[in-house]
């Protein structure tokens, strides 16, 4: 059986993560225009996923995402970014599901 960690151990984690997606956030809203469209959407559904895309972290990357639109984004790029988007709540989420779907209809 695998042992669990330990209250502590979660704690630093937690501390860890926040940290990182603090960062993150950072770093999209002041190099955001150096991410490629696959690294945008795959951090929108890794984030997403762990239950992590939220408050600011949401905000900024759906910024940038409206900012450069989808028509560089692959199919597996649009997928991924709709996927994040709609499992995660804010007004940023149903922009980018709704630009999405605008997108669509045009490819």
């Amino acid at each position: 059986a695998k042992a669990r960690p330990s209250r502590e151990r979660e704690k630093n984690g937690d501390i860890i993560v926040g940290a990182l997606i603090q960062e993150t956030a950072r770093r999209l809203s002041e190099q955001g225009s150096t991410f490629e469209e696959r690294q945008l959407s795959s951090l929108v559904w890794a984030l997403s996923k762990l239950n992590l895309l939220v408050d600011n972290t949401r905000a900024v990357l759906a910024k940038e995402i409206l900012r450069r639109g989808f028509t560089a984004f692959s199919a597996q790029g649009l997928a991924n970014t709709a996927w994040g988007f709609s499992h995660s709540i804010g007004a940023s989420s149903k922009a980018i599901v709704l630009s999405i779907s605008e997108e669509l209809q045009t490819r």
